[in-house]
């Protein structure tokens, strides 16, 4: 693709910069899915609980499974999402690095390009 300025792999490379930043937030949730339930299992363990003013022995069980169904149900979809945002990623850095600068089509020069190496922030 021809770039003579180099904006186009510049746009691309911002742009798996920020996937890859999209990536990090996300990458808090299963951690964050994890503590919670480590916390509440803590505090309502579901077998001789002293605590059963608010929930009995049975609920707290109920609870604890729904947390973990929960837990790992974030788990599979955020290890999904990762791949997409890991194959978006490889996909405008191979883009950015296939922007041409020369003009494929100028007869001074054929076959000749070259890439643009941009690095950003």
């Amino acid at each position: 693709m021809f770039d003579p300025d180099g904006q186009l792999a510049k746009e691309y490379f911002i742009a798996a910069h920020l996937v890859k930043n999209f990536r990090r937030h996300i990458d808090i949730l299963p951690g964050s899915l994890h503590e919670m339930r480590q916390r509440w299992e803590t505090t309502y363990p579901g077998v001789d609980s002293d605590l059963t003013e608010r929930f009995d022995n049975s609920t707290q069980l109920t609870l604890l499974q729904n947390w973990s169904r929960l837990v790992d149900y974030a788990d599979a979809l955020h290890d999904k999402l990762v791949k997409r945002i890991e194959k978006m990623s490889a996909d405008l850095l191979n883009r950015k690095d296939s922007v041409s600068v020369t003009d494929p089509h100028d007869r001074r020069a054929p076959g000749r390009t070259a890439t643009i190496h941009v690095l950003c922030c």
